[in-house]
């Protein structure tokens, strides 16, 4: 979730990265995690919206990172305690995907909404 900082008056834009970090084994047997990206993607926002992302465990993502160009937001990361279920800190469960001309069409849900 990506909300813009309204309190500079101006639109955010800049991009977002999914990230994974992937088990390999090394030739001693052992095991490490690499950081892997996975899908990066523009995104704008309005003075003060909110843009939000989801993501299914098959995909598999530990993280994201953002990069922003310009104005500021705040990031936030939820994942549920049980796989399926709606983190407590959303007030109802996302709706389908919304056309937003901002980002591109993506397999993954949107949600814009103001504050």
């Amino acid at each position: 979730m990506l909300t813009d900082d309204s309190a500079d008056g101006k639109p955010s834009k800049g991009t977002v990265t999914y990230v994974a970090m992937v088990p390999k084994s090394d030739s001693s047997g052992g095991t490490y995690r690499v950081r892997e990206e996975r899908e990066s993607f523009p995104y704008t926002l309005k003075n003060g919206e909110t843009g939000t992302w989801q993501v299914t465990p098959e995909d598999k993502i530990s993280g994201f990172s953002v990069n922003v160009m310009q104005g500021g937001v705040n990031s936030r990361l939820e994942q549920p305690e049980k796989g399926g279920a709606i983190p407590p800190a959303w007030s109802k469960a996302p709706q389908p995907a919304q056309e937003a001309s901002s980002l591109p069409k993506t397999d993954m849900p949107l949600e814009q909404t103001s504050r």
